[in-house]
């Protein structure tokens, strides 16, 4: 074989591999705007909180301390996947200064990354190895609108994370997180409801 064949067998082999890992790595698509929603989310109602879909939206209401969550159905996140998600939430009622929002990898606890915000303004941001962010500015958010709703955006590319309120960005650097499923949280007594679900991501 000649050198000239010989690398013109290698750059297709080369493109082939390429063309492989793309295949491995193709993008899967979630929405959902809950009306006349075809995916099989939880409707519970039990002595921890209750989760059900209500004028086109999806209500997750806390009854204890403890809080309570949903997964989005269907969906598993690989360790350190490339991703992209945004989603409405609206505070209906309840305490105020407790936290919602979203987290996503093994659990909702300590091996999850979190992008939570309250009523009264205030924005936490957990990486997976539980490690507490600085939001920016700083972990009070001018750009929530509080007893009104709030588009979140997450933008996940190489262990780092744009996060976003409103269109205002709110964060931007590392965020690694362990391989799950994604969960909407809220903590003590409070009722939220999520809407306008739009999520692509490497399966």
């Amino acid at each position: 074989m000649s050198f000239m064949k010989f690398i013109n067998l290698l750059i297709v082999c080369l493109l082939f591999s390429e063309i492989d890992v793309q295949a491995q790595k193709h993008p899967a698509h979630f929405s959902d705007n809950f009306t006349d929603s075809i995916h099989p989310w939880a409707i519970v109602d039990s002595s921890y909180g209750s989760t059900y879909i209500l004028d086109g939206e999806y209500y997750i209401a806390a009854n204890g301390e403890l809080g309570t969550y949903s997964v989005i159905p269907g969906v598993t996140l690989k360790k350190n996947s490339n991703f992209k998600l945004s989603f409405t939430a609206h505070w209906r009622s309840g305490v105020e200064n407790y936290n919602y929002g979203i987290c996503w990898g093994k659990d909702f606890k300590s091996h999850s990354s979190r992008f939570l915000a309250s009523n009264i303004g205030w924005l936490d941001i957990w990486t997976g190895e539980n490690k507490q962010m600085r939001p920016i500015p700083s972990s009070f958010c001018p750009f929530l609108n509080n007893n009104e709703e709030n588009h979140f955006k997450i933008e996940y590319q190489n262990k780092k994370a744009k996060l976003f309120v409103n269109d205002h960005l709110v964060y931007d650097g590392k965020l690694t997180t362990s391989a799950g499923r994604i969960y909407f949280i809220i903590y003590n007594r409070q009722t939220v409801s999520f809407d306008n679900i739009d999520l692509e991501y490497e399966q």
